[in-house]
């Protein structure tokens, strides 16, 4: 192949695995909801982050182990996860997302864990559900009420799948147990969430 021909194709190559640029605010009074959350696998001592999170919108005081839909996130930087574009009221974090060695690997998050993310977000303003870490577990480890609710609605296809894919599939699938709020460094990612987002145009009223 040419030298030429060659450089064209490894410069295509880069371009399609660059991310999506960042959702630009549909409207002034468009809500932003951001969390941070790393993982460990009880026998690595390295954390994964995950890129995708799912969402739910629920009230104060809703169920997490009934509601629904779930919510995918559209955009990520600097160790924070976003939901963008999204309408005001309560949010909160129900399971997320990270690649590890090729593969991609979904953990849920237990109920409890779930509750401490739940946020308000008002018109035009940006709401941080908080940082945490998350001790992962297979699933072969029993869920709790929340993490059984919501492994069909993020993975529909899972109840539709033979016996031998379910059985292969375990290593995508993770739920998360002991978890803790990190917290030490929340204002540095709220300051350089609302930095990345304003390259988007987004500005927040408070």
């Amino acid at each position: 192949m040419p030298k030429r021909r060659l450089l064209l194709v490894l410069v295509g190559l880069i371009t399609a695995c660059k991310s999506t640029p960042t959702p630009v605010p549909a409207t002034a009074e468009s809500c932003a909801v951001g969390v941070s959350i790393r993982t460990q696998w009880q026998n690595e001592a390295a954390w994964g982050r995950p890129e995708i999170v799912y969402f739910v919108r629920m009230d104060k005081k809703g169920n997490p182990t009934t509601v629904a839909p779930v919510i995918t996130s559209n955009d990520h930087a600097n160790q924070v996860v976003f939901l963008l574009n999204a309408e005001p009221g309560w949010y909160a974090a129900v399971a997320a997302q990270e690649n590890h060695d090729g593969r991609d690997r979904t953990t849920y998050l237990p109920a409890e864990m779930i509750r401490k993310t739940l946020r308000k977000v008002e018109p035009g303003e940006f709401a941080f559900l908080g940082s945490y870490e998350l001790q992962q577990s297979r699933i072969t480890t029993t869920p709790d009420a929340a993490q059984a609710h919501f492994r069909p609605l993020v993975e529909p296809n899972w109840n539709k799948a033979n016996i031998i894919t379910r059985v292969f599939g375990r290593s995508h699938y993770f739920l998360g147990k002991q978890y803790r709020v990190l917290g030490d460094h929340d204002d540095k990612l709220i300051a350089r969430s609302k930095k990345h987002l304003g390259k988007a145009g987004w500005r927040f009223k408070k």
